[in-house]
């Protein structure tokens, strides 16, 4: 991962990367944020993949596959610019959603409950602590 600072911070759950080397576009550097969302499927300490949910875990509602390897290497050859790309599954939380919305905590993948969010469990504080 030459040119990239990759810093991870487990009390956020979102991984920083930021190129070291900017482009300069008329003698100034080329400030560019790239987000991507959904591109891990790693739970945090704490929590785990249940035998139902570990259906999902390599699939579309855990992980956008390759988003996160296509934004570092989008970054990369820009040469300037930074990359939030999120540390945890979505199913943790879909933190490209508002934090009131319905499927922040997506309740059925493919009309099946995830165990991980079961309504019983996931209380305000839970919620509140996944945000």
């Amino acid at each position: 991962m030459e040119g990239v600072i990759i810093d991870k911070d487990s009390s956020s759950y979102v991984e920083l990367v930021e190129a070291t080397t900017p482009r300069e576009v008329k003698s100034k550097p080329l400030l560019l944020a790239i987000s991507c969302e959904h591109a891990s499927n790693n739970l945090p300490s704490g929590y785990s993949w249940s035998k139902q949910d570990s259906r999902l875990q390599n699939m579309h509602w855990a992980i956008d596959i390759g988003a996160r390897d296509l934004t570092l290497d989008f970054v990369r050859r820009i040469k300037g610019g930074k990359a939030v790309v999120c540390g945890v599954s979505s199913l943790v939380v879909d933190v490209n959603r508002p934090t009131n919305f319905e499927t922040l905590c997506r309740p059925l993948a493919d009309e099946i409950p995830v165990e991980l969010n079961n309504p019983q469990s996931l209380t305000y504080e839970e919620r509140s602590k996944r945000i």
